[in-house]
């Protein structure tokens, strides 16, 4: 994907049908420093990583989340050292 180190999903569907069942971005660059918070409505953390290849499923506290928008923050450098931010929301459907 020319010019873009990441490509971040708007909407997935922790179902367990194997399909979009975790919220990730992927990741199509040598990424160093990343971060990805996830927040609910009221600006609680509910999920965050440092490892790429991780996702979030859905809970929070051992609570599967309603359909429902989150709000993601993701950080990252570059694999030439440019410092990214990409905020957005992402909807989790049922």
């Amino acid at each position: 994907i020319p010019d873009k180190e990441l490509i971040i999903p708007n909407v997935f569907s922790p179902n367990g049908d194997g399909n979009n069942d975790l919220f990730r971005p992927k990741v199509y660059d040598a990424v160093t420093n990343y971060q990805l918070k996830v927040f609910n409505r009221w600006g609680s953390l509910v999920f965050q990583t440092n490892d790429p290849k991780k996702g979030w499923d859905g809970y929070y506290s051992g609570m599967p989340q309603s359909s429902q928008a989150f709000v993601y923050v993701c950080s990252f450098n570059t694999s030439r050292n440019e410092l990214k931010e990409y905020r957005g929301t992402v909807m989790l459907v049922k």
